[in-house]
């Protein structure tokens, strides 16, 4: 008796140790990664996952791809381009209210980091002061409707000068060819090392919304459990990142060596505040909602941005109903 409990005990772990193997060595998922923009402190974490092996530790043979705005990122993950994505929430909103087939996998910035700056030389003190100024605009990019939206809700009716700006219109900015320019509050510090004081109006002052969020096509939804996986990997991520952003930084230099690490690590402790809400015990990662989700939706209506109201229920998983 007891030798034929032995035999079938190792026979067990015969089974288990082939499975296992077996599941080793099966051909790793290929996945696609787009980023929102070129590689900056905001996708640390993806990098220092990789480099780690979280992805490779799910079984994923992922590709970090760099993008050209959030509305591209929605269409190229919407058509199944690419399989994951980073987008900012107006843009993915707008492409439900489109129909693009894309989901919102997991939060990263439970408020929007969209700013009007203006140089403190400029003397620019209030919103209303815009009036009769040079505004560097890029109406491509997903802040400009909300800083727009900003001003219409500030009351601000006065005219300015709208001067079309290459993406990011650092240049023009620095050099005084326009007096404000809608971008994001991380750049704040950027500007500094390059000796602009600047003052900031903040569209999270008038509006509650989602910002920056990690999206899925539809291909990688039904590619079993490969959405799972993906959130897993990138959660160790941020948790490590978090607790190590030397680190996380470290790894985005060694990926993306073209970058100017000075200027990325000036942005980090921004990004740090924006990837955590308050919570009882300090701060926590943000996790998406409905009712999140819907106030979002809301506050697009005012701001003109979407037209019709759209239901996020069937774009968001991993929510807390």
């Amino acid at each position: 008796m007891i030798r034929r409990l032995f035999a079938g005990a190792m026979l067990g772990l015969s089974l288990a140790y082939v499975g296992t193997c077996a599941a080793q060595s099966a051909a790793p998922t290929k996945a696609s990664l787009r980023l929102d923009w070129v590689q900056t402190a905001a996708h640390a974490f993806v990098y220092l996952a990789k480099e780690r092996g979280y992805y490779a530790a799910e079984g994923i043979d992922l590709e970090i791809v760099p993008g050209q705005g959030s509305p591209m990122v929605v269409k190229l993950v919407g058509n199944g381009d690419n399989d994951f994505g980073f987008a900012e929430g107006p843009a993915l909103v707008r492409g439900w209210e489109a129909g693009v087939p894309v989901t919102a996998l997991h939060l990263l910035f439970a408020e929007t980091p969209a700013v009007l700056f203006a140089s403190k030389a400029s003397g620019i003190t209030k919103l209303q002061d815009v009036c009769g100024r040079k505004f560097g605009a890029t109406i491509q990019s997903a802040t400009y409707a909300q800083v727009k939206g900003m001003l219409k809700s500030a009351g601000v009716t006065c005219k300015f000068e709208e001067v079309p700006i290459a993406a990011g219109g650092s240049r023009e900015f620095l050099s005084g060819a326009v007096d404000t320019l809608h971008t994001y509050l991380f750049n704040e510090p950027v500007f500094k090392l390059q000796g602009l004081e600047v003052v900031h109006f903040d569209v999270k002052d008038y509006f509650r919304l989602y910002s920056q969020a990690i999206i899925a096509s539809d291909k990688a939804m039904k590619n079993g459990d490969l959405a799972k996986r993906f959130v897993r990997a990138s959660t160790k991520g941020i948790e490590d990142t978090l607790k190590d952003p030397k680190e996380a930084l470290a790894a985005l230099g060694r990926a993306a060596k073209e970058i100017n690490i000075e200027h990325e690590t000036a942005k980090m402790p921004y990004l740090l505040d924006m990837m955590t809400v308050p919570s009882s015990g300090g701060r926590k990662v943000p996790v998406q909602t409905v009712a999140g989700w819907n106030e979002t939706v809301d506050n697009l209506l005012k701001l003109g941005i979407i037209k019709k109201k759209v239901d996020p229920t069937g774009h968001v998983v991993f929510a807390t109903q």
